[in-house]
């Protein structure tokens, strides 16, 4: 087997940089530990794919008895005179039963080109694995994509216990797929060690040379598969990167510890769908990652973004701005707003993107203390940052800006390291020029500022109260995500705003974006709701009736339907997949407790909107 060893670097004569440059280059970020961790190793891999989709799987694990001491007999055999490491790295791989998170990405690149950062990749200019492994930074010929390979690499040290990762690959060499296998480590500081100052990066690999190496070829996977560390096939690229005893302490935004494995996994996970959506929805060819989180063997069920009644909003605005990135937006999308943003003072690329979003009534959805937020993101579709705008104590807005292609690169070198805002001061700009990341910036906010002034749009009128819309744009189905309700009383005395935490009586609420779905009775639209009672309430005796309309293109409801048109069809009132009625209407006492949903077919190449109101007696 290949002698594995431990290398220590050196200050050179020259210089270089210590260990704290790679582990706090990233600076400070708003986003919290594992969403920063989720953000920079998703962002990576998708900058290394190799076509149109990639998989990504994060998987935490505890290494049995057996894999655990080949761990650290094997790998970790030696350790370095690092004063900050030795210790941490033997308590982190004593245990039995050593605690593991390993990051796989499929269907990428992996890390290829030269494995010594001072020799250049003759034919391809490829520098991948000296970029991750060796470098710190990047050339600014490599351009701007969602990550990088330079900085934000720090979070994996962050992330150990021990400071400590063993990054597995496979990738393209001289025509044949090659597997090769090292670890790393990033100590907190450089350090003094028989007279000689080190920077606190250390390497574990082949020392057959001055320098360590990866192993390389069969005993790098044949190592890989014993230790358990990667998920890929002999014959397939990709990435395994394992952070050995991931950290305990880091809380997430609600100051919550994740101090299980399984809370780890969760925070990530929900990272993915917080920052990552857009990679989760069909937006015409399928979700364009496949994610996986998997703890000690049991796979985390995820909530589909459009399905969710937080993120359902911003899934409709991203796919409506989608699908007019390049022309106008379609005709009828109610109830959002799509607008191109363009500056109409550059002197190029003046399309700097796409504005869509839609306003919902806080007195019906019961979201008084929501925030308004457009989603900010651009090429890579990762959400960079939730804006805060201005919005009315009514009106709670949800939407995305999606910056244009053509103008990518000015708001790519307007983001921190972190990516995780837009600073239209990092620039680099001629004299007078005008910047197109402030003048989108400031258009966002005038327009909200705007609204916030004035009167709500149609969308978000008092007469749509009761009303929830499902938009079809270009031939996709756009669930509008709108949450709606009514609340419903015996006595007409009270004029009051109805307060979601305890209605008279009860109130109807849209509990998640509606589904458009193909079954056995063709196309057809889910509307899920709860019903919420008061204290004592009663519901002997009361009637729920739904009534579905088209929506005309300003989204009225239409009132005369030509002459032989088909209208929406109730086709029944569901818990689940058990039918409770067939009919228009439904016993109250039926759909108490849980999600129900009323289910409609809707005309063909139609918007359609869903009330439920209290049948009178």
């Amino acid at each position: 087997m290949t002698k594995i060893g431990v290398y220590s670097e050196r200050f050179a004569a020259t210089g270089a940089a210590d260990a704290r440059v790679t582990k706090r280059a990233m600076g400070k970020s708003h986003v919290p530990f594992w969403q920063l961790f989720l953000r920079e190793t998703l962002q990576n891999s998708w900058d290394a794919r190799t076509g149109d989709a990639i998989e990504f799987t994060v998987n935490a694990a505890r290494l049995d008895p057996r894999r655990s001491e080949l761990l650290r007999d094997t790998i970790f055999r030696e350790h370095p005179a690092d004063p900050a490491v030795a210790g941490t790295l033997r308590a982190s791989l004593d245990s039995r039963a050593t605690r593991i998170l390993t990051v796989t990405d499929h269907k990428t690149r992996g890390l290829g080109g030269p494995t010594r950062a001072d020799i250049a990749d003759p034919s391809s200019g490829n520098t991948h694995f000296v970029d991750f492994v060796r470098n710190i930074g990047r050339a600014r010929k490599k351009g701007y994509a969602g990550g990088t390979y330079g900085l934000g690499k720090g979070v994996l040290f962050t992330a150990s216990s021990a400071a400590t990762c063993v990054v597995y690959t496979q990738t393209m060499h001289e025509g044949f797929v090659t597997p090769r296998l090292i670890a790393m480590c990033v100590s907190d500081d450089s350090y003094r060690h028989s007279g000689i100052l080190h920077t606190g990066r250390h390497w574990w690999g082949n020392t057959d040379s001055e320098i360590v190496e990866p192993i390389v070829g069969a005993p790098a996977r044949a190592l890989a598969i014993d230790l358990g560390i990667t998920p890929l096939r002999a014959e397939e690229l990709g990435t395994s990167i394992t952070v050995i005893d991931p950290a305990l302490r880091f809380a997430d935004s609600t100051d919550k510890p994740a101090d299980t494995d399984e809370k780890i996994v969760a925070q990530i996970s929900e990272a993915a769908r917080r920052w990552a959506w857009p990679h989760m929805v069909d937006a015409g060819s399928g979700p364009s990652i496949k994610f996986s989180f998997v703890v000690n063997g049991n796979e985390l069920q995820i909530v589909p973004p459009q399905n969710d009644s937080y993120l359902g909003p911003f899934v409709a605005a991203y796919l409506l701005a989608n699908s007019s990135r390049d022309g106008e937006p379609p005709r009828n999308t109610h109830p959002f707003t799509v607008e191109p943003i363009v500056g109409t003072r550059l002197k190029e690329n003046k399309r700097l993107g796409t504005l869509s979003y839609t306003q919902e009534d806080r007195t019906i959805i019961g979201t008084e203390k929501d925030s308004s937020e457009i989603a900010l993101m651009r090429e890579p579709r990762f959400v960079v940052k939730y804006l805060p705008i201005s919005d009315t104590s009514r009106y709670r807005v949800r939407g995305v800006f999606l910056a244009h292609p053509s103008n990518d690169e000015a708001f790519a070198q307007s983001e921190p390291v972190a990516h995780d805002d837009w600073n239209p001061q990092n620039l680099e700009l001629e004299a007078r020029a005008r910047n197109p990341v402030r003048i989108a910036l400031k258009h966002i906010g005038e327009r909200f500022r705007e609204i916030s002034r004035g009167t709500p749009p149609p969308s978000a009128s008092e007469d749509q109260g009761g009303v929830t819309a499902v938009s079809r744009a270009l031939g996709s189905a756009l669930s509008s995500a709108l949450g709606t309700g009514a609340e419903y009383k015996r006595s007409r005395t009270s004029t009051s705003r109805p307060r979601p935490s305890a209605p008279k009586t009860y109130r109807v609420t849209m509990s998640a974006p509606p589904v458009l779905q193909h079954d056995g009775r063709g196309l057809t639209i889910s509307f899920p709701f709860t019903v919420q009672t008061g204290p004592d309430f009663t519901a002997s005796g009361e009637l729920l009736r739904a009534i579905a309309q088209v929506l005309l293109d300003d989204g009225r409801p239409e009132v005369d339907p030509p002459i032989g048109a088909s209208g929406p069809e109730i086709l029944g009132w569901f818990r689940g997949e058990t039918l409770i009625s067939a009919a228009d209407e439904v016993a109250l006492s039926d759909v108490l407790g849980g999600e129900h949903r009323v289910l409609v077919a809707p005309p063909p190449n139609t918007s359609v909107a869903l009330g439920i109101e209290q049948v009178k007696r």
